[in-house]
């Protein structure tokens, strides 16, 4: 057996039926087992033996992946401990057969406590994905299912890691992560997919006092990435103004728009002290762009209060951003402080010295 230690993941080259048992305690099982639909050897029956331990390791239950041929068996190996079934994944469009819609993958829940899921949305795969593994899982599935059914800093197990796209989601999403995977190919795969997650942050935190070029790099790198830079005032008054009869959009609607952008840059926040409901809609942008995957940009002239000169003041970053928002940039976000001077200030000087 090898084992491999990556951020919060622990990687398993295995046997699941042998490594589960010796675990000991995890929050959620997520299961995506061979059921029987493919060509290859280790996918012509359901893999079955796992279900039992797999619920009594788990404090929140266990979602398992089947196909339309295999949920009769998934639910008789389940046994007592089965909860529910959701639709989980349409594959760009349903082949009808005589046992129904073939190209919806279901998950099944079992086990006690189970924070119970929804119907999702249909997903694609990725070029790149497709290379990875025969049977591979959309990014954007996963990072739903795994948001769904547990909260940042839980213990996921997969025990059937495959090329890794679960323990990719947790590390997004700030999870613990342990994977178990019986093909080296796969798992070596697993091992780069990981590590790259956990080393990639999706939040940056620039601070420093005016005219030290926050705003100047910030256009620069959401240019490059075809996105959009916002000052709080401008986010905050949109989000005002929708609450007018007359308003052309929804909270929901500027917010969701925000939500999607391959990059985002605020600027000017901490400038006024917003409202409780403001900060919350920032913290929830926030959140959705990390679930997604996607990167954002905060700018301040506020300091963070790990380098206030008092150890804590009203100029503290931390005042004008919720919690949710701070514990993002301390588990994967980079903090950049602009600690030189102000470039117009010294411009100034020096012309006036000509």
């Amino acid at each position: 057996m090898r084992v491999e230690h990556i951020g919060d993941a622990t990687l398993y080259l295995g046997d699941c039926l042998e490594i589960m048992p010796t675990l000991g305690m995890v929050d959620f099982v997520y299961a995506d087992p061979p059921y029987g639909v493919g060509k290859a050897d280790w996918d012509k029956q359901y893999f079955t033996g796992w279900e039992k331990t797999a619920v009594e390791i788990s404090k929140h239950g266990v979602v398992c992946n089947t196909g339309a041929k295999a949920i009769a068996t998934a639910i008789q190996a389940f046994g007592d401990s089965y909860r529910d079934l959701f639709y989980a994944w349409n594959k760009n469009g349903m082949t009808r057969s005589s046992i129904g819609y073939m190209n919806v993958i279901v998950c099944l829940v079992a086990g006690k406590n189970v924070r119970m899921g929804q119907n999702f949305a249909q997903f694609s795969i990725s070029d790149l994905t497709r290379k990875n593994h025969p049977s591979p899982k959309p990014i954007e599935l996963m990072r739903c299912i795994i948001k769904r059914f547990t909260l940042q800093n839980e213990l996921v197990l997969d025990p059937f890691m495959g090329s890794g796209t679960t323990g990719v989601a947790c590390a997004e999403l700030g999870r613990k992560f342990i994977g178990i995977e019986i093909e080296e190919k796969y798992f070596d795969i697993a091992c780069k997919r990981i590590e790259i997650a956990y080393s990639q942050p999706r939040l940056f935190v620039m601070t420093g006092s005016n005219g030290t070029g926050k705003t100047h790099l910030a256009i620069a790198a959401v240019k490059e990435l075809k996105g959009k830079i916002y000052t709080m005032y401008e986010i905050t008054t949109r989000i005002r103004q929708s609450y007018s009869p007359r308003a052309d959009e929804t909270e929901l609607e500027i917010v969701d728009e925000l939500a999607r952008l391959p990059m985002l840059a605020i600027d000017e926040v901490g400038r006024t002290k917003g409202s409780d409901a403001e900060l919350n809609w920032l913290s929830y942008i926030i959140d959705k762009r990390h679930t997604r995957g996607l990167p954002t940009i905060i700018i301040s002239n506020k300091h963070v209060r790990k380098y206030c000169p008092t150890g804590g003041c009203p100029d503290c970053l931390e005042n004008y951003l919720s919690g949710d928002v701070m514990s993002r940039l301390t588990d994967n976000g980079v903090l950049l402080q602009f600690g030189w001077a102000d470039w117009r200030k010294t411009k100034r000087q020096k012309e006036a010295q000509i």
